[in-house]
């Protein structure tokens, strides 16, 4: 994937991961309150996501069932490549830096600590 979903398709998305074969109705109906979009716009991105190839539809009776093509480590890879791109300029190369800014901005958790170590160890292992 190369290119960044804006929040409206990475919602659409994520409906898609958690249960692929949904109509638009069905995906209005999961996006509810957060994000107050109508039917209309989400056939008009499902379209477009369609043609880029993010998302495959097939006909269900007189609709489309939607499902996702690319899946959600694709898409958190592709956007954590173009935040160390756009915060390059702030950190520099340096990619630690970075790192610990992000986990020093809000409130982190023994479990976000544990994930992070088991992914350094994991990218480790992969140098080694």
């Amino acid at each position: 994937m190369s290119q960044t979903l804006t929040d409206l398709q990475f919602a659409i998305m994520s409906a898609l991961w958690e249960k692929p074969g949904l109509t638009i109705v069905e995906i209005h109906d999961r996006l509810g309150h957060r994000h107050r979009c109508p039917q209309p716009t989400i056939a008009t991105l499902l379209r477009r996501m369609a043609d880029k190839g993010l998302v495959e539809r097939e006909a269900r009776g007189r609709a489309y069932a939607y499902r996702a093509s690319v899946d959600r480590a694709e898409c958190e890879r592709t956007v954590a490549s173009e935040m160390v791109e756009r915060t390059s300029t702030v950190f520099g190369a340096g990619r630690a830096a970075l790192v610990s800014s992000l986990l020093g901005a809000t409130e982190i958790t023994e479990e976000d600590v544990r994930r992070a170590r088991e992914a350094l160890d994991s990218l480790e292992s992969e140098i080694e």
